[in-house]
């Protein structure tokens, strides 16, 4: 009761201080308010046109991000920015298919001006086809454009990973096994993945109302990359740094995801691999009487583990459609999406009588809407909001052969606590069965951005609300016959609709302040987010975020940045309501030659997740960006990310009493037929039982830490070609906090009937990876030829992985009783000292630590090649590891070597057709 008290006290103080800050905003603005009035601002007026054809280009978005400025041109490729205070601000201007193009305006007046952008084409002088890192006031964002991921040939979301600082080039993948991203994390990290935050159009994508597993995926490891078609993607952002308050329900980043809107004639595409086959249509037009611009989108995606074999596929169709118009103020957008996944093994026609059959199908449906007031006034400049909801079915299929290890294994499904008559499994039998959940994710957020200026201080503050909502409504896991279950040891299918549904509330404020100093600019972003989950329940979890970075520029060249944020994830449905445990013993068996009586009991605990936490990451990061001479440019930044509260299981024990029957003491007495009478009241032996049950805990943690660099090293004007570097030194360290538990060493039997368990604590026993790596990239880029060609070489200079095991002592122990005992150093110095007839000596496990794995240098070199062969044909190549290098190579443990890059030659072409 108190627990509840203090959960609603902690709710309400999180809304009050939201309410508080807005005020306090709103008061501070009161009288820089009246000065702004008071001050001369302008209009500026700005047509936007085709550079090439000179006709204007209606739905051109122009914006002014220090002021928060927003405008849409409308038919006649107008776009009007009022109320825009004197000085010297820097307008972009962007379309679909054209070249973004910024411009610094001195404003001191009204202003009509015209901005003529250049279609995006192989034949302009400056093609992007690398990520580009901001830095500048807003942490530390990769941005990937649409060049970029066409001369990659990305297939999934996940291809782009590569162009991070510190990412790695592709094995030669065939997409039939499950895609998650990890940032700044060397290996794998569940938590990691979990806490990457994808947002598609404003919407984000999350598995938080998925239970269970899917083809490898379970519920609670994040996103799958590969249901994320990229050739309807405009461009992406992925913020590896400390981000903006706006920005919450992740711990390790966001991949921010930024569809096609506007008009493109229609293009084809093709993609043929190896492994993959690939094709896709898009085309954005105009629809009549001036009803707006519809986009729509086909991708259809194939691969195949051995295209020999053709038993392992993977299909991906994607659909999208999308409307957008501008009314006066108002710039609306809805779009709807369709993606559907299958993943299938199917029988080897020379194996049909003992083969699997399994079929994994991730059927996804997403509408959102959003929409922008340009309202340019000193209490909100620009309006934003979305609201959307996306439904995901999760069908899972199996048919399989189950063997059950011989005759007379009884099937365990009793769902009420007591003594069961089990039914007996033949020795073997085809199952089929799987599982269906049907996931909905509603959302809804509001967005409101003010600017104020003061003297030399510039403040653009933005504030707003946020809401989701997920719920599961599928049935669960299911067997065809459960008589004959998919799975003997979980044959009690459960009904996830059953499962509550989990609410979300958030928000956020944040103020970006400008110090316009003549000896040193410097750019503040200070925000503060709070948000809290299953408001009003027991298992509510809530969370402060401040998050704040500085940009100092001391001279010209130089660029300092600091910055210092935390973030936070709720628990999903997966880890805050568990089913149900069920503990079944065999307490009577009898064979009157014929068949076969067995009975068993059966205990049941619901889990206790109520004392679930966030988990939560705090960042530190600095950085220095150097500009150079000749565009030449260096950016390093140095970063340590801890999350101490991730989420893992542990051993909930509790104590159950259970007795057996038998022939020998008359407890069971045989009948002419059928079943044996059994008399309860008569056991022959009784047994008390420690049963855990698992429990969702806060007890992973990790820490990632390391430096990234990137450069520009220029072009060579001569032979036209560009110079880059990009790599990290990278280390990671993952361990499990809290106490393992373990019979003692000498203790040879039943796990549960055990009579002590020692608690030890496992903190110390961490897995640590670390690799240093770096791409070289050059490319070449002709425009007079129309074609872009590159050549990336990466060299994983080491990695090393390293398990510490000090010394385990245990520090308590728990009795038959469930009693915890402290074990004291005066007993840990007795060589004799037993425990229940246990020496404790004994159990002092001396494990040394592991010897560190050390490997060799390994480098790959992968090129591309990208080519307009007319104004309608593209055509694009790759080969990666071109020169087949798959060196054989040792380690500091062994001497035996071993074959590497084994999996990374591979070749492809694509064909993109323009009409």
């Amino acid at each position: 009761m108190q627990e509840t008290s203090y959960k609603k006290r902690t709710i309400r103080n999180l809304w009050l201080l939201y309410v508080v800050l807005s005020i306090a905003v709103f008061a501070s603005l009161s009288t820089p308010a009246q000065a702004q009035n008071k001050r001369k601002t302008s209009t500026i007026t700005i047509r936007v046109v085709d550079n090439a054809t000179k006709e204007p280009l209606p739905g051109a978005i122009t914006k002014i991000e220090e002021l928060g400025v927003f405008g849409m041109a409308n038919i006649n490729g107008v776009v009007t920015l009022p109320n825009v205070p004197f000085g010297k601000w820097k307008i972009v201007t962007s379309i679909l298919g054209f070249k973004e193009k910024g411009t610094v305006v001195a404003v001191s007046k009204d202003l009509q001006m015209t901005t003529r952008l250049d279609e995006e084409s192989l034949t302009l002088d400056n093609v992007v086809v690398t990520a580009k890192r901001n830095t500048a006031g807003s942490g530390t964002t990769e941005s990937i454009g649409r060049q970029a991921m066409d001369h990659i040939q990305a297939t999934s979301l996940g291809d782009v990973m590569q162009l991070l600082p510190g990412g790695l080039l592709p094995d030669n993948k065939d997409m039939t096994s499950a895609e998650r991203i990890n940032i700044r994390s060397v290996g794998y990290d569940k938590n990691n993945a979990y806490g990457v935050s994808v947002i598609m159009d404003g919407m984000p994508i999350n598995d938080d109302a998925a239970i269970g597993s899917l083809n490898g995926l379970s519920a609670g490891e994040g996103v799958d990359m590969r249901t994320i078609a990229t050739d309807n993607i405009e461009n992406i952002e992925v913020v590896t740094g400390v981000a903006s308050a706006e920005y919450g329900e992740m711990t390790s980043g966001a991949v921010i995801v930024h569809t096609k809107a506007g008009t493109t004639p229609l293009r084809a595409r093709m993609k043929v691999t190896p492994s993959v086959l690939q094709t896709s249509v898009s085309k954005g037009f105009r629809l009549p009487n001036n009803s707006g611009i519809m986009n729509a989108s086909f991708d259809y995606a194939n691969s195949s583990g051995d295209p020999r074999l053709r038993t392992e596929a993977f299909d991906r169709i994607s659909t999208n459609l999308g409307w957008s118009k501008k009314i006066g103020i108002w710039s609306p957008n809805v779009r709807f999406s369709y993606s559907g996944v299958v993943d299938q093994s199917k029988i080897d026609p020379d194996e049909a009588d003992k083969g699997t059959v399994t079929k994994n199908g991730n059927y996804s449906f997403r509408l959102s809407h959003d929409g922008r007031f340009a309202i340019n006034r000193w209490f909100s400049r620009t309006l934003k909001y979305t609201i959307g909801a996306n439904y995901s079915i999760r069908d899972s299929y199996q048919k399989k052969i189950i063997s059950t290890g011989g005759t007379g294994r009884v099937l365990f499904n009793s769902r009420e606590e007591g003594i069961t008559l089990g039914n007996i499994l033949p020795s073997s039998y085809w199952a089929e069965g799987g599982s269906k959940g049907k996931s909905l994710n509603l959302y809804g957020k509001l967005n409101n951005s003010l600017y104020v200026q003061t003297g030399t201080l510039r403040q653009r503050i933005i504030m707003g609300v946020e809401y989701r909502y997920s719920k599961n409504y599928g049935i669960g896991k299911y067997n065809e016959n459960d008589a004959l279950p998919i799975t003997i040891s979980d044959a009690r299918p459960r009904r996830y609709i059953d499962i509550p549904g989990l609410t979300t509330l958030s928000a956020y404020l944040e103020d970006n302040l400008h110090f316009d100093w003549d000896w040193m600019p410097t750019d503040l972003r200070a925000g503060l987010r709070a948000q809290v989950s299953q408001p009003g329940k027991d298992e509510s979890v809530s969370a402060i975020s401040p998050r704040v970075n500085l940009t100092m520029k001391p001279t010209k060249w130089l660029n300092l940045r600091i910055g210092y944020g935390m973030n936070a994830k709720a628990p999903g449905l997966s880890y805050l309501y568990p089913d149900y445990k069920y503990f079944d013993k065999i307490v009577a068996t009898y064979n009157d030659g014929t068949n076969q009586y067995t009975y068993y009991q059966t205990y049941i605990k619901k889990p206790d997740n109520t004392k679930l936490k966030n988990s939560i990451t705090q960042r530190v990061q600095g950085g220095l960006d150097f500009t150079l001479w000749k565009g030449h440019s260096i950016s390093l930044t140095g970063y340590i990310d801890r999350n101490t509260n991730g989420f893992s299981s542990t051993a909930d024990y509790g104590l159950y009493t259970y007795n057996s029957y038998s022939l020998d003491n008359g407890s069971i007495q045989p009948q002419a037929s059928g079943a044996p009478i059994i008399d309860w009241s008569n056991p022959n032996q009784v047994f008390i039982s420690k049963l855990s049950s698992g429990l969702a805990v806060n007890n992973a943690a990790s820490e990632n830490k390391g430096i990234e660099f990137s450069m520009d090293l220029g072009r060579i004007d001569a032979i036209y070609t560009s110079f880059f570097i990009r790599g990290a030194w990278a280390r990671s360290s993952t361990w499990t906090k809290g106490d393992s538990y373990s019979n003692p060493r000498e203790y040879v039997g039943d796990s549960d009937l055990s009579p002590i368990k020692f608690v030890r604590d496992r903190s110390d026993q961490k897995q640590i990876s670390e690799r240093l790596s770096n791409q070289f990239e050059a490319v070449c880029h002709i425009p007079k030829l129309a074609m872009v060609a590159s050549l990336t070489g990466q060299m994983i200079w080491y990695t090393h992985s390293k398990s510490t095991s000090p010394l385990s002592i245990p520090y308590r122990y728990i009795d038959s009783n469930l009693i915890s005992h402290d074990i004291t150093a005066d007993m840990l110095s007795d060589l004799n000292y037993t425990i229940d007839g246990y020496n404790l000596q004994n159990q002092i496990i001396d494990t040394s630590d592991s010897r560190g794995v050390w490997s060799t240098p390994l480098w790959v070199m992968n090129a591309r090649l990208t080519k307009n062969v007319s104004k309608y044909l593209k055509c694009s190549f790759y080969a990666n590891n071109v020169n087949y290098y798959q060196p054989w190579t040792s380690n500091n443990i062994t001497t035996t070597k071993s074959e590497k890059n084994t999996n990374n030659f591979s070749f492809g072409v694509e064909v993109s057709v323009k009409i």
